[in-house]
């Protein structure tokens, strides 16, 4: 597939290769990141944007994991979904640097509903 310039290839651990427009900064399918644990539900996710890295912590909650019906073990997956989730409303490049979990659920309605349709438990 032939690429424009204005849109770069993310190179990313968990899927196969997206595009995001640079124009936009938009994901232009299901966005992929790489989830490094840090500890005491801490992670920094990092998406790969042609030449660029964008990180930013993630704070998972246990109270989200509780109403998602998940256990601790898929924290790192609520929080790579958490990622895709908040991509498909925003440009990467926006990202906080610091983003919490229970804030995406006072900001978005709608964030545990679809993490729950994308995440049944196991």
């Amino acid at each position: 597939m032939m690429m424009g310039p204005a849109e770069a290839v993310l190179l990313l651990r968990f899927r196969t290769t997206e595009t995001i427009s640079l124009e936009t900064g938009r994901i232009s399918m299901a966005e992929q990141f790489d989830v490094e644990p840090l500890g005491d539900h801490d992670y920094l996710v990092r998406a790969h944007l042609s030449e660029d890295v964008i990180e930013s912590r993630f704070q998972a909650s246990p109270a989200v994991l509780e109403e998602l019906r998940l256990p601790q073990a898929e924290e790192q997956r609520v929080v790579r979904e958490a990622a895709v989730f908040l991509a498909e409303r925003q440009p990467v490049i926006d990202f906080p640097q610091m983003v919490d979990l229970d804030d995406l659920v006072a900001v978005y309605d709608d964030f545990l509903s679809e993490l729950s349709r994308r995440l049944p438990p196991r």
